[in-house]
C-alpha cells in the first residue's frame, strides 16, 4: 500500500509487483473525510476483495488520524457501473442516506460512517459487516 497526504488530499494505492491494482482518493476537512474515488484498475479485479483491503486500510489510517466521519455522494452513473455498490457500503458499515445540500448535484445518494474511537473497534466492526455477506 502507498499512502500520501498532501494538504488536505489523501491517496490510498494499492501496489502488487509495481502495478497499481486500486485506489482511493478523498478530500479532509476538520474531522471529516469526503470519500471522492475508489477504484479498481481493471474490472476483472472485481469480487477479490481488493476494495475492501483499499478501504479498511484507509478507514484504519482515517481513525487513527482523528477523523471521525467519513462520507461520499453516490451517483446514477455510480450506480449503473456497479449495481451493487450501495449493498457494498452498507455491508462494510455505511449507512445509506438522502443525498444533502454538500453532496454532488447529480448524487441520489449520500454514504456516510461514523468513526469509533478505537482502531479494533473499526477492525472488528468491518470483519463483523464482512462476514454477514
Amino acid at each position: 500500500m502507498f499512502f500520501n497526504t498532501d494538504a488536505n488530499l489523501w491517496t490510498l494505492e494499492l501496489l502488487e509487483h509495481g502495478k497499481r491494482l486500486g485506489r482511493i482518493i478523498a478530500v479532509r476537512d476538520g474531522a471529516r473525510l469526503l470519500l471522492s474515488d475508489i477504484r479498481l484498475e481493471n474490472p476483472k479485479h472485481k469480487h477479490q476483495g481488493i476494495g475492501s483491503r483499499l478501504l479498511n486500510e484507509f478507514l484504519t489510517k482515517a481513525q487513527k488520524s482523528g477523523i471521525n466521519e467519513v462520507w461520499g455522494s453516490v451517483t446514477q452513473d455510480d450506480i449503473q457501473k456497479t449495481s451493487y455498490l450501495l449493498d457494498w457500503y452498507q455491508r462494510r458499515g455505511f449507512s445509506v442516506l438522502e443525498p444533502d445540500d454538500k453532496c454532488v448535484k447529480p448524487a441520489v445518494r449520500k454514504i456516510m460512517m461514523k468513526l469509533p474511537n478505537k482502531v479494533s473497534e473499526i477492525i472488528g466492526d468491518l470483519r463483523l459487516h464482512q462476514s454477514q455477506r
